[in-house]
């Protein structure tokens, strides 16, 4: 009743009187310290809008309460009717702009409602979220469905200072356009998934301490279309999953196994047109028989191992400095019929590129485009 009053009968002084951290706008609040569009109180944090105007605030508080609180008429921001609940985006996120923005440092979406990637998770636990450019602590999901969707306009990094960068463990997970990186120490994974769904879309896992990308006991695993790079041990261990699909990805320069992959018996599978390169331990290796179709593998400790089934390889691949192929390469047009209709580069599947008149799949993660 107090804080009611404050808002509509007296000034910011007078409030401040009854209460030291009132706060109408972000203005009222010190510095590294926000104004609370719901509680109206000063807490730590980014300016949610830089402290230029309420419309960010708005937004943020609609996302969170819906339109026409109190709130609302105190940013001094157009009424609500007048202004989105939705964000407008001034970068791209895909082709689309998303439900919810987030910001690390508020320099780069003027309309993200959130600074930690984390608490746009808690709060939003079925949404599409928008990453914008910048370096975002470690996440955990444990229930919700959440996609992330990396900014167009600049690198969005989840790379924390120590331990494992992202953490399912129940839920689902899709994450597009980003880079994940775990710290530099042994329990440094970049992603472990274990009893959720998670899927990875044109993702860098790299450099991360220990294994790029974990899966575990009833993990449903896709990874399309990523670049899994530099990482301790292997850029892919799984452990009895109940799914996985890897596509149109790189596995490369890992300390160990590019991929070292156990799955249950009887569950979907699906390992076609992947790049397995210099890699310290074995390209691929498989604890049951499995089928990797179109699999480039070279250049690693054995190319592959244990009960792997390869299905359309070649030999003596030649690359660009991107792992892709390169003119001539003997792994053109040499790859078997193919569900796979993209590459990683989203290119169309299969290409003449050997300029023989008949399209035909390559092998490896990228279909070779002639000039």
């Amino acid at each position: 009743m107090i804080r009611l009053l404050c808002m509509l009968l007296l000034t910011s002084a007078s409030c401040t009187r009854v209460n030291a951290e009132y706060c109408a706008a972000d203005g009222d609040c010190g510095t590294g310290r926000r104004c609370d569009p719901e509680a109206h109180r000063c807490v730590a944090g980014v300016p949610l809008d830089g402290g230029a105007d309420g419309a960010a605030r708005d937004a943020a508080d609609d996302r969170r309460d819906g339109p026409g609180d109190l709130a609302d008429a105190a940013d001094a921001s157009p009424p609500d009717g007048a202004d989105s609940d939705a964000p407008s985006c001034d970068v791209g996120f895909g082709g689309g702009c998303p439900e919810v923005l987030v910001d690390d440092d508020g320099a780069d979406c003027a309309e993200a409602g959130y600074a930690v990637l984390q608490l746009a998770i808690d709060e939003n636990p079925s949404a599409v979220i928008g990453v914008c450019a910048g370096t975002y602590g470690a996440i955990a999901v444990a229930g919700g469905d959440i996609t992330l969707i990396g900014s167009d306009a600049g690198e969005a990094r989840i790379a924390p200072l120590a331990g494992r960068a992202v953490d399912a463990t129940g839920g689902a997970l899709t994450i597009d356009g980003m880079t994940v990186e775990g710290a530099v120490d042994m329990m440094g994974h970049g992603v472990v998934c274990v009893e959720a769904e998670v899927a990875l879309r044109q993702v860098r896992v790299v450099s991360s301490g220990a294994r790029g990308v974990w899966a575990g006991d009833g993990c449903h695993l896709t990874i399309d279309r990523s670049f899994v790079e530099g990482n301790g041990d292997e850029g892919l261990k799984t452990t009895n999953v109940d799914e996985l699909h890897v596509t149109n990805s790189f596995f490369v320069e890992n300390g160990d196994d590019g991929v070292d992959l156990d799955v249950d018996l009887g569950a979907p599978f699906t390992f076609a047109h992947n790049t397995l390169v210099a890699n310290g331990g074995d390209g691929a290796t498989c604890a049951t028989a499995l089928v990797l179709q179109n699999t480039l593998s070279s250049g690693n400790g054995d190319d592959i191992a244990g009960a792997c089934a390869p299905l359309g390889e070649c030999a003596g691949p030649s690359f660009d400095d991107a792992y892709h192929l390169a003119a001539g390469s003997p792994c053109i047009d040499e790859g078997v019929p193919s569900a796979v209709d993209v590459d990683y580069d989203g290119d169309a599947r299969p290409l003449d590129g050997d300029g023989d008149g008949t399209p035909a799949h390559d092998v490896g993660a990228d279909e070779y485009a002639p000039k």
